[in-house]
């Protein structure tokens, strides 16, 4: 029986296997029509909303992640985008350097003009490296600033063992790219806030440059049910990789794999991975955003006398598929509250407890604003009691 507990344990097991010196077939819920051969060299199967850990096998070994590395690229492309830098119709003139780069690509020539949209396409879906050139030269001026940008980026995000050396993810002479399949986890979060990372990755084909159709390098879409992205990898050194993601019942599931023996090993073992964890796990929301939780707090000297508490965000649980126990809710009012309080004001800490442990936090926001009563508004109410 599992639960978030054995999860962990879970984990910790399947890292003892993967130290052995041959792969050892992992344990598969009774349902799951896959096996895993452990045709990998590491895995790392999360929740996309939490993050919470499903399993994982020799997650925090660095390995070269080849393609995947343009997960990157694309992030630091959407954020610009955000902020304002560039917008999609935004025209980028191919450099040099895009046409001669090799491997994977659309074709691009020396000095064409496409729009920024059509180039975020090509890396995402077809794994373009003339396009991840491309929009690393038009963001930062040359590849060796945007590699820099895109490891700030990592720090940024918690990626501790991860370190780009280009915008795409081709092995070079030196040393190349290194990350772990943790690492990239956070980084398949951070993506997933983006509309455009989905709209993008789930299709299988697309037209760009006026009419060129370019199929996405995933097999896996059309043929998974629930999965709609994200990365597919392969270098002689990385192996093959594939970052992925699938929803179904309203739970959103991460893998990451590196380092397969082969392509058709990649999409099996994430197959296994990703049907494992939703016959595993669910997701459970006890409090959406918005919600009120508990009773109201009573608040002297105020009008209204007593504050109601909203919850400022969703708080999700991830569970096992056959916990049968309840959700607790606790309203923890902040110390030292008094009028006047604006609307919207932080009031509380809310805590959401399994088996009297605490699996989860968030806040509690005032409903309404409360005003100060004067000192002859507080005798009258004195007096009403």
């Amino acid at each position: 029986m599992f639960s978030l507990v054995s999860a962990i344990a879970l984990a910790t097991t399947l890292s003892v296997v993967a130290a052995a010196d041959s792969p050892t077939p992992l344990p598969s819920h009774p349902d799951n029509p896959y096996r895993s051969n452990r045709a990998y060299g590491s895995l790392y199967v999360f929740e996309a909303s939490t993050g919470a850990v499903l399993f994982e096998d020799n997650a925090d070994e660095k390995r070269a992640p080849a393609s995947v590395v343009k997960m990157m690229t694309l992030l630091l492309l959407l954020e610009a985008l955000d902020k304002g830098e560039v917008s999609l119709d935004d025209v980028i003139t191919v450099p040099w350097q895009s046409s001669k780069i090799g491997g994977s690509g659309v074709g691009l020539n020396n000095k064409e003009q496409l729009s920024v949209e059509d180039a975020a396409k090509a890396l995402i879906i077809s794994s373009g490296n003339d396009a991840a050139i491309a929009i690393a030269e038009h963001l930062a001026g040359s590849e060796v600033i945007f590699s820099h940008r895109m490891n700030q980026r990592a720090k940024q995000l918690g990626m501790v063992d991860t370190y780009y050396r280009n915008a795409h993810g081709l092995d070079g002479w030196g040393p190349g790219s290194m990350t772990t399949a943790h690492d990239q986890s956070r980084l398949v979060r951070a993506l997933l806030e983006h509309d455009e990372t989905l709209r993008w990755t789930s299709v299988r084909s697309m037209q760009i440059r006026g009419g060129q159709t370019i199929s996405s390098t995933n097999k896996l879409l059309g043929q998974f049910p629930g999965l709609d992205g994200l990365k597919t990898g392969y270098t002689g050194k990385a192996g093959f990789c594939l970052a992925s993601t699938a929803e179904r019942d309203g739970m959103r599931v991460g893998c990451v794999l590196l380092g397969s023996r082969s392509s058709i090993d990649r999409f099996n073992e994430t197959k296994w991975a990703l049907t494992e964890a939703f016959l595993r796990f669910r997701v459970d929301t006890p409090v959406r955003r918005g919600e009120v939780v508990g009773s109201p707090i009573p608040l002297r000297g105020s009008d209204p006398a007593a504050l109601t508490a909203v919850a400022d965000e969703d708080l999700p649980v991830v569970r096992s598929r056959d916990a049968a126990d309840d959700l607790k809710l606790i309203l923890q009012p902040y110390s030292g509250l008094k009028p006047p309080i604006a609307a919207g004001t932080p009031i509380a800490h809310i805590e959401v407890l399994a088996d009297g442990v605490v699996v989860t936090r968030g806040r509690g926001l005032a409903a309404e604003s409360a005003v100060r009563l004067n000192w002859w508004q507080r005798m009258k109410r004195w007096f009403e009691r």
